[in-house]
C-alpha cells in the first residue's frame, strides 16, 4: 500500500526493514496492478501478467472483464500454463 502511495523505496525499508530487493519486486508487481487497472488488456499486457504469475481472476478484477473473457483471450492468443 506504500508503494501505492507513492511512498520512496528509502522510507519504506527505513519504517519496515525490509530488504530494498524486495521492495523493489513488489513494485513491479503494484506497477503492472496499475498497468492492468488504466491500459486497455492487449495481450502483450496480459502475457506478461501472466508471466508475472497473476491469477485470471485478479486479472479479471482488475480489467473490469470477466474471468472467461480471460481465459478465452488467453486461449486465442496461446498463451498457457507452463510447469517446471
Amino acid at each position: 500500500e506504500a508503494l501505492r502511495q507513492g511512498i520512496s523505496y528509502e522510507e519504506i525499508h527505513n519504517i519496515t526493514k525490509i530488504d530494498l530487493w524486495f521492495i523493489d519486486k513488489i513494485a513491479i508487481l503494484v506497477e503492472m496492478e496499475q498497468t492492468l487497472k488504466s491500459h486497455t488488456l492487449t495481450p502483450e499486457i496480459l502475457k506478461e501478467a501472466k508471466r508475472m504469475e497473476f491469477p485470471d481472476n485478479v486479472i479479471a478484477r482488475l480489467t473490469g472483464k470477466s474471468q472467461e473473457e480471460i481465459k478465452a483471450m488467453r486461449k486465442d492468443n496461446g498463451i498457457v500454463a507452463a510447469y517446471k
